[in-house]
């Protein structure tokens, strides 16, 4: 979850920067306030996953210390404690996700102006039924811990050179491979988390290092507050008073 939050994060701030001749000067000038708003749901976003990551860490220091006592019961009265702690922040990110995901398509042309691709990257999370951030939507609102996808599946999922068939983007391998992993790979809060998911957890937060994750976030998204930083409240109230419909992202269906 943390790294296709990074992955998403990345591409739009790589992709805003690259505006320096006055055509493109212009362009962002237009757009700025709608992604000054798309700044401020990534913001949210982060916020929410580091209490999320909050949570994991608080849940694996309180186990070791119960499994080191041999208290089992303890084992699983921290990871209840845990599962409450995280009902909220995993809807919140379902939300979170989707209202990004909904911006990014919607502004994909504006990002398609700085850099193509970055925006041909952001097809190849964001289109079609099937796709990795379809897939982690589909596990949080499960309220269950997404431990996929890893930085190499995103990476392998993002080659630009990757040809997809748009019209069944779900039966590249790739795609197929990676977004039934982060189905797969995940940890469900409704059930008991015993021992063994201490040492899922343990492992995840080893091997995968979220905070790393989330300190590379942030700095990305420090990229795209510079970029937008000239926009003022004025165009912002402008840009919230106009009526947009809004569909929220499912894969296929946006707004106009």
């Amino acid at each position: 979850m943390f790294e296709l939050v990074k992955a998403l994060v990345e591409a739009v701030a790589k992709a805003i920067p690259a505006a320096s001749d006055p055509r493109r000067k212009k362009h962002l000038a237009e757009v700025g306030p709608s992604l000054f708003l798309l700044y401020l749901r990534i913001n949210d976003t982060l916020v929410t996953a580091e209490r999320i990551a909050d949570i994991l860490e608080l849940y694996v220091r309180r186990a070791g210390e119960s499994i080191a006592k041999g208290d089992d019961d303890g084992v699983l009265r921290v990871g209840r404690d845990a599962q409450r702690d995280l009902e909220y922040p995993l809807d919140q990110q379902r939300i979170n996700l989707a209202e990004i995901c909904t911006d990014i398509r919607q502004k994909r042309l504006h990002l398609r102006v700085y850099d193509g691709e970055t925006s041909v990257k952001l097809d190849h999370l964001l289109w079609g039924k099937l796709n990795a951030v379809t897939a982690l939507l589909r596990v949080l609102s499960q309220r269950a811990v997404p431990l996929s996808p890893t930085d190499q599946e995103i990476a392998e999922v993002t080659d630009p050179d990757l040809v997809i068939d748009w019209w069944e983007p779900s039966d590249d391998p790739v795609i197929a491979q990676t977004s039934a992993g982060i189905t797969t790979r995940a940890v469900n809060t409704s059930e008991p988390w015993d021992r063994d998911v201490y040492d899922t957890l343990t492992t995840y937060l080893d091997q995968q290092r979220p905070r790393d994750q989330l300190a590379r976030s942030w700095a990305a998204l420090a990229q795209l507050k510079t970029a937008i930083e000239n926009v003022t409240v004025a165009d912002v109230l402008l840009t919230l008073g106009k009526a947009e419909r809004r569909t929220l992202y499912d894969g296929y269906q946006f707004g106009p």
